[in-house]
């Protein structure tokens, strides 16, 4: 991002799942976690290393849905 003249102390990801948040913010594994894959840990230690800003966003207003799910029309024409 600096190539582009943006710059960010921390990186901002949002999140509209709760336990996804906990599991971020809680580096402790336990027998909850323990399935969950060492590559999906990558971002645990970004966390860790106040590389990243986790921020919880309502469902409603997850911008990333609109490339994964099927919105109604009204959602699709808010996001244009």
């Amino acid at each position: 991002m600096l190539d582009y003249g943006l710059s960010f102390l921390r990186t901002p990801i949002y999140i509209d799942n709760n336990s996804a948040i906990s599991i971020v913010n809680n580096p402790v594994k336990h027998s909850k976690t323990k399935h969950i894959e060492i590559k999906y840990h990558f971002i645990r230690d970004c966390n860790e290393k106040i590389l990243i800003q986790v921020l919880k966003v309502h469902t409603d207003d997850q911008f990333a849905d609109l490339f994964t799910n099927s919105v109604t029309t009204a959602k699709h024409s808010f996001y244009r």
